[in-house]
Parts: structure tokens; C-alpha cells; sequence
């Protein structure tokens, strides 16, 4: 009994322009909301421009972890750095890990 069981190579899609768009909309949505939350002394429209900057900045951490997974193995990373993407997401929730901590302990 033979079987042919062959697996097709994942291909590496480029998700810049989608990452550049995201910010893009998201950083006009902030301004906008910091505009008019400043003009009409609206405390929620600012703690959600707050909010909106926290994702822009998980946006770009998440850009950036995508850029380096890309780069070739060389030298001392046989590898490459595709593990990027990981440490990245740990490295962008740590703040709040350690503020929730801090919090429960005290």
C-alpha cells in the first residue's frame, strides 16, 4: 500500500502595506479624537485616543516582529529570526503583566 503524502512550503506574504495602512488609520483616528475630545472636555474620547495609541504602538511592535522573522539566517542565528514574532508579543505585554502584579500584590 503506497500513499503520496506530500506538504506544499507555507509562501511568505509581505503584510507592510496592511501594517502601514492600520497605522495610518488609526494615528488620524487619535488626532481626531484628541482634537475634538480636547475642544468638547470629553475625558472618554481622550482615554480612548489612550487606548488607540496603545494598539498603534502594538501595531508597529508586531510590524517589526514581522520585519525581522523575514530576515535570512546568518552567522550565529542558524535559525533566522523567525522566533522574533514571540518575544516581541511578550516583550510588548510585560509592562502590563508587571503593573497587574504589582497591583494584586499590593
Amino acid at each position: 500500500m503506497t500513499t503520496s503524502h506530500k506538504h506544499k512550503q507555507p509562501t511568505r506574504t509581505s503584510h507592510s502595506k496592511a501594517f502601514a495602512i492600520g497605522i495610518a488609520l488609526n494615528g488620524a483616528f487619535i488626532a481626531i479624537e484628541v482634537i475634538y475630545g480636547m475642544i468638547s472636555n470629553s475625558s472618554a474620547l481622550l482615554a480612548d485616543a489612550g487606548h488607540n495609541a496603545s494598539d498603534v504602538l502594538g501595531l508597529i511592535f508586531a510590524w517589526t516582529a514581522a520585519w525581522l522573522s523575514t530576515l535570512k539566517p546568518k552567522g550565529k542565528y542558524t535559525y533566522g529570526l523567525r522566533k522574533s514574532t514571540i518575544l516581541v508579543s511578550m516583550l510588548y505585554n510585560t509592562p502590563h503583566f508587571l503593573y497587574q502584579r504589582r497591583r494584586l500584590l499590593s
